[in-house]
């Protein structure tokens, strides 16, 4: 899910370039979510989070988030850990 856009200018909307793990990927921002992740047309969106958080990522009972990031021009999504839970 990703938060109201009108509390938080500058969402992508559409198909959008990511860095994820060091590849170039493709982040299709939806309305309210990041509903596809493509890698040469494939939707790699559920093994990429199962690489981050293990093999129940996206499971029932579970959340997991990540965040997106502009770094250097580049936006790249990396798996969020608040840091409560950080240590």
């Amino acid at each position: 899910m990703l938060p109201d856009r009108k509390k938080t200018p500058g969402i992508p909307l559409g198909e959008t370039p990511v860095m994820v793990n060091g590849r170039e990927l493709i982040a299709r921002f939806a309305k309210i979510a990041v509903n596809v992740l493509l890698d040469e047309g494939a939707n790699v969106l559920t093994p990429t989070l199962q690489g981050m958080f293990g093999p129940d990522a996206g499971m029932p009972g579970t959340r997991y988030f990540v965040e997106f990031l502009e770094i250097d021009g580049r936006l790249h999504m990396r798996p969020y850990v608040p840091e409560s839970d950080a240590s």
